[in-house]
C-alpha cells in the first residue's frame, strides 16, 4: 500500500491543501467576467474572446495527464509546490494583459498549465490526506474557488478603477495566505513505494472510456454555455461586469449546492449521479437553445440552474467513477484523465462560435443536447455492465465521494 497511514495533523493538512485548491481554482476562473473588458478595450469578437477563455484547456489538458501521473511516480508534494508558486506568475501575466493583449493568451495557458498539474496531483493528494478517501473536499473546492472568483472579479472591476488590474488582487492575497500551509502538508506518498508507476490496466482503461470520459465534457461545456455564450446574446446591460460576474458565481454557486444531491445518488447506486447529470445538461442545452432564439430573464434563470446542476452532478459522478476504477498507484492517473477530459469543455464557446458560421445558435446547442443525451445512454448501459461483472475489487468497493 503506497499511502501512508494517517497522522495525527492530518485534518490541519487537510484544510491547508483544502485552501490551496481553492486558491487555484479562484485564480483559475476570474478571468470570465473580464472577457468584457477585453472586449471594449481590445475589440475582441466572440470567437476571439472564446479562444481566449479556451486557452486555458490547452495548458490544463497536458497539464492534468502528466501532473497527475507524474504525482504516482514521484509523490504528491514535489510536483505540486512548484505549480503552486507558477499560478501567481500566471496572474501578473493577466495583469500585463490590461496594456499588452498576447499577455492574455499566455497568461491563460500558463493559468491552464497550473490547474491541470494541482487539480489533478492535488486533488489525489487532499484524497489520500483523508483516512476515508473521500473525493467530496476535493470536488468542493475546486468548486468554490471556480464559483467565488468570477463573482469577486466581476463586482471588483465593475466598482473599482483599472477594472482589467484590479480584479487580479484578491487571487494574489489568496495564494499568499494558502503559501504557509502548502509548505507544510505532509507527503501521503511513503518514500519508495512510488519509485514504479503502475499504469491502469486495459480493462480499466476501457471502463474509463465508456463509463467516465463520455460524463466529464459536459462539466464545464454546460456552464460554459450559462456565462459564456449566452450573455454574447444580449444587448447593452447595466453593469454588464458585475451581472456576468454574478452569472458565473451563481451558476457555479448551484453546481456547488446540489453535489450533496449528487452524493446521494452515488450512495443509493454507483453511477446514478452521473447519469442524472447528463439527463439535467441535456434538458438544460435545450433550454438555452430556446433562450438564444429570444433572449429572456426568465429562460437564462432556468438555463443557469439547469446548466450548473449538470455540472455538479456530472462533477460527482465523474470523480465517483474514476476513484471506483482506481487504486493509490493509479488515482493520480485517473483522476487527471477525468479532469482533462473534463477540460475539454472548456473549449465549448470558441466550438459554437465557429458552429455559427453555418447553423443557427439555438441548432447548435440543440446538438449539444443531443449529444448529452446520447452520453447517458452511453453511460448508463456501461455502468450497468461494471454492476454485472465487477471484474476487480476496486470495481466492487467504490472509494465514494
Amino acid at each position: 500500500m503506497a499511502v501512508s497511514p494517517p497522522a495525527l495533523d492530518t485534518t490541519r493538512d487537510e484544510r491547508r491543501l483544502t485552501l490551496a485548491l481553492f486558491a487555484v481554482a479562484w485564480g483559475a476562473n476570474q478571468f470570465t467576467p473580464l472577457l468584457l473588458v477585453y472586449r471594449e478595450r481590445f475589440g475582441f469578437g466572440p470567437a476571439v474572446l472564446g479562444a481566449l477563455w479556451g486557452c486555458y484547456a490547452v495548458g490544463l489538458v497536458p497539464g492534468l495527464l502528466v501532473g497527475g501521473a507524474a504525482s504516482d511516480t514521484r509523490g504528491r508534494r514535489p510536483v505540486v509546490l512548484p505549480f503552486f508558486f507558477l499560478s501567481l506568475l500566471a496572474t501578473g501575466v493577466l495583469m500585463v494583459g490590461a496594456v499588452w493583449s498576447p499577455a492574455l493568451a499566455l497568461g491563460r495557458l500558463v493559468a491552464g498549465l497550473v490547474s491541470g498539474v494541482v487539480f489533478g496531483a492535488g486533488s489525489a493528494w487532499l484524497v489520500e490526506l483523508s483516512a476515508a478517501l473521500h473525493t467530496r473536499r476535493a470536488a468542493l473546492a475546486v468548486t468554490a474557488g471556480f464559483c467565488l472568483g468570477p463573482l469577486a472579479a466581476g463586482l471588483i472591476a465593475d466598482a473599482l478603477p483599472w477594472p482589467a488590474v484590479v480584479p487580479y488582487l484578491p487571487h494574489l492575497a489568496l495564494m499568499a495566505a494558502a503559501l504557509p500551509g502548502v509548505l507544510a502538508a505532509r507527503e501521503t506518498l511513503r518514500p519508495g513505494a512510488h519509485a514504479r508507476r503502475t499504469a491502469p490496466s486495459t480493462e480499466v482503461r476501457r471502463r474509463f472510456r465508456r463509463g467516465v470520459a463520455p460524463v466529464a465534457p459536459f462539466v464545464f461545456a454546460s456552464v460554459a454555455v450559462a456565462f459564456v455564450v449566452l450573455p454574447t446574446r444580449f444587448g447593452p446591460l447595466p453593469h454588464p461586469l458585475a451581472l456576468v460576474g454574478l452569472m458565473t458565481g451563481v451558476t457555479l454557486g448551484i453546481g456547488a449546492a446540489i453535489q450533496p444531491v449528487g452524493r446521494r445518488l452515488e450512495a443509493a447506486r454507483p453511477g446514478r449521479s452521473a447519469v442524472a447529470g447528463l439527463v439535467v445538461a441535456t434538458v438544460g442545452w435545450a433550454v438555452a437553445a430556446w433562450t438564444a432564439h429570444a433572449p429572456a430573464l426568465p429562460g437564462v434563470l432556468v438555463s443557469m440552474g439547469l446548466l450548473g446542476s449538470a455540472y455538479g452532478l456530472c462533477l460527482v459522478g465523474g470523480l465517483s467513477g474514476a476513484g471506483r476504477l482506481a487504486d493509490s498507484a493509479t488515482r493520480g492517473t485517473l483522476v487527471g484523465w477525468f479532469y482533462a477530459w473534463a477540460y475539454v469543455g472548456f473549449g465549448a464557446p470558441f466550438v459554437i462560435a465557429w458552429l455559427t458560421r453555418w447553423l443557427a445558435m439555438p441548432q447548435v446547442l440543440l446538438g449539444g443536447g443531443a449529444i448529452a443525451a446520447l452520453s447517458a445512454v452511453t453511460v448508463a448501459r456501461e455502468l450497468s455492465r461494471w454492476a454485472a461483472n465487477p471484474g476487480d475489487a476496486a470495481l466492487a468497493e467504490p472509494t465514494g465521494t
